[in-house]
This record gives structure tokens, C-alpha cells and sequence, in this order.
């Protein structure tokens, strides 16, 4: 008779991952651009918690989405496509929707206003060809090079077999 176990992992979830898909992206601060032009305040989108959605919020979410997404700091505004770099681009997805009525990031809407215009190329001309750091594992160790020579002769003397005369 066998017995299998099955074991289920739950996990907490994301709180700016508004799509709640696993992945924190560009969807996701999409889905807070529309909210705050919106206006309607859901709780849900509220990450300061101070009862309001808006350039606070966005704020958060750039620094915390950043941080899971393993950078050592807030996401660029510019950054259309969250690839740590305001570059070609991003100035690609502004151009596309310029003067338009469009209430994402990933559309050039930088500034969360409802609308792609001078103030969102200016936000993204402020941070023109910077980029954020991948973020280091301070937890990471790396050994000393005195534990590899040890770890080194070690092996020598294990694998030198006996020596007869």
C-alpha cells in the first residue's frame, strides 16, 4: 500500500499585485494609473494608507515593485516597460500615445493624469539614459580565499590514496 502526500504552499499575497497574477508588472501599475485618474479611491490601490489613491501610491508602488522585482531602488519615472532603464523605449511608448487621452504607464502616462503630454515627457527627460542597480544579496557569503585553499589541500590528501614504499 503506498501513501502519497501532497503538500500545499500558501503563499501571502502581493499587495500592489492588483491583478493578483503572481508577477508584479507593468499591468499591474497600469491598473493603478487608471485608478487614480479615476479617482475612486478603492481600497484595494490605497498602498500609503491614507485613504486617497494617488501620486503617493504610485510613489509606493515604483519603490515596492521595484524591490520584488530585485532592484535596489524605486523604478524610474520614465520607465514605461520596468526594465530598470529609461532609454529609446520608453521614449517609444510615450511618442506612440502622445497628446492622446491614455490612463496607463505603459502608454507614456508618467505623471498619472489621464493624458500623454509635455509633463510626462518631461518626467521621463529627467531620468533620460539612468538606470536603477540590480539589487546585491547582502546574505550572499563568499568565502574567504584562505576556506578554498583549505577545502583544496583537503581534497589533495583524500584523493592521494595511501602511498606504499
Amino acid at each position: 500500500m503506498q501513501f502519497m502526500f501532497y503538500v500545499a504552499y500558501v503563499t501571502d499575497p502581493i499587495p500592489f499585485d492588483f491583478n493578483a497574477d503572481g508577477t508584479v508588472d507593468v499591468t499591474d501599475i497600469d491598473m493603478l494609473i487608471v485608478e487614480i485618474v479615476a479617482g475612486t479611491n478603492q481600497e484595494s490601490f490605497d498602498l500609503s494608507g491614507e485613504g486617497v489613491v494617488d501620486e503617493t501610491d504610485l510613489r509606493q508602488w515604483l519603490s515596492d515593485a521595484a524591490d520584488h522585482n530585485g532592484f535596489s531602488e524605486a523604478y524610474l519615472p520614465g520607465d514605461t516597460n520596468l526594465d530598470g532603464s529609461v532609454d529609446s523605449s520608453d521614449l517609444n511608448n510615450l511618442a506612440l500615445k502622445w497628446q492622446q487621452d491614455v490612463a496607463n504607464w505603459s502608454g507614456g502616462d508618467i505623471t498619472a493624469d489621464g493624458r500623454v503630454n509635455s509633463t510626462d515627457l518631461n518626467a521621463l527627460a529627467l531620468n533620460w539614459r539612468q538606470s536603477i542597480p540590480v539589487a546585491t544579496s547582502a546574505d550572499a557569503t563568499v568565502p574567504e580565499p584562505s576556506a578554498w585553499l583549505l577545502t583544496v589541500i583537503g581534497l589533495a590528501l583524500v584523493f592521494r590514496g595511501p602511498r606504499y614504499s
